[in-house]
């Protein structure tokens, strides 16, 4: 992981220094700038603006990191719950466990075990067929390895609690990646854009030829 983020800063480093000796208000290459890094394509150009793109990327990286610290230390504290009120065995569980051990009071088939309703799901889809139904239960259903049994419903709903914040956390470090991304192309654009209206102007004045007539001239950019 740590091998990747490096790759992927030092692309981002080779991008801005060729960006840097491109012309400087082309407006491809200006927005490309902001596309790379938020704010730099206006900076480019002289827009203080440029500093609200930056200052938005910031806080939003920092924002996402802490939103997934948030969900890793939430995970910890519902595994570690886990394993001293649903009697779990210590190891690495994926998130639709953790979601099954906040909807079951155990894993078992006795009333309200996740295995019970296994079992009663595989009859509703075979009914009449026994082999059927053995093969859904076996494909489906919770091995001792995995077993667990709430000490209580209390013991449960704190876990819940704690699985939500999971999720919850989970979802905020989703959508602060998603502001990232709409970060980069806000900027990109009007960068864009900016470049654009700074490279579409007309310019008049008036020259004085050889003779030292003076004419009125006009030019326009695009």
């Amino acid at each position: 992981m740590q091998s990747t983020s490096k790759k992927a800063v030092l692309l981002i480093m080779i991008i801005m220094i060729a960006l840097g000796l491109s012309a400087q208000h082309k407006p491809g290459v200006m927005f490309l700038k902001s596309l790379v890094v938020p704010g730099y394509g206006e900076l480019s150009q002289g827009k203080s603006i440029g500093y609200a793109f930056i200052a938005s990327e910031i806080l939003l990286w920092g924002s996402m990191y802490y939103f997934q610290e948030e969900s890793d230390l939430s995970e910890r504290h519902a595994y570690e719950y886990a394993l001293e009120y649903a009697h779990i065995k210590p190891g690495d569980y994926g998130n639709d466990y953790l979601h099954d051990l906040s909807k079951y009071d155990s894993s078992g088939y006795e009333a309200g075990g996740y295995n019970e309703n296994v079992r009663r799901t595989a009859i509703n889809l075979y009914p009449g067929d026994t082999d059927a139904q053995q093969d859904y239960i076996q494909d489906h259903a919770y091995s001792d390895e995995l077993a667990w049994s709430w000490d209580d419903r209390d013991s449960r709903n704190t876990y819940t609690k704690h699985y939500k914040d999971i999720q919850h956390n989970k979802d905020y470090a989703q959508a602060m990646v998603g502001a990232i991304v709409l970060n980069h192309v806000v900027s990109g654009l009007n960068s864009l854009f900016t470049a654009r209206n700074t490279n579409r102007r007309i310019e008049m004045g008036v020259e004085l030829k050889e003779d030292m007539t003076p004419t009125f001239v006009a030019s326009w950019r695009f």
